[in-house]
């Protein structure tokens, strides 16, 4: 019998609401990126896990949602 492979993000990146900016977080909780408008920030997240990805580093990408919980926008 086999055993269950689990991946391990190497790398995390957040995009939060905090007052009228969603800023991009990394894992360690350092604010990287800020703008008005949520998409521009999820795409700078993107480019940034991608980036990552290409080094070899397993990467996520998470957007707060209005309830307060994460949806994954990208991951490698």
């Amino acid at each position: 019998m086999g055993s269950l492979k689990t991946v391990q993000n190497n790398r995390h990146y957040y995009v939060v609401l905090q007052g009228q900016l969603w800023w991009v977080e990394d894992d360690s909780g350092s604010c990287l990126h800020a703008s008005l408008d949520k998409q521009d920030s999820v795409i700078w997240a993107v480019r940034a896990a991608q980036h990552d990805h290409a080094r070899g580093l397993d990467v996520i990408v998470c957007v707060e949602q209005a309830d307060g919980s994460w949806k994954a926008a990208w991951h490698s």
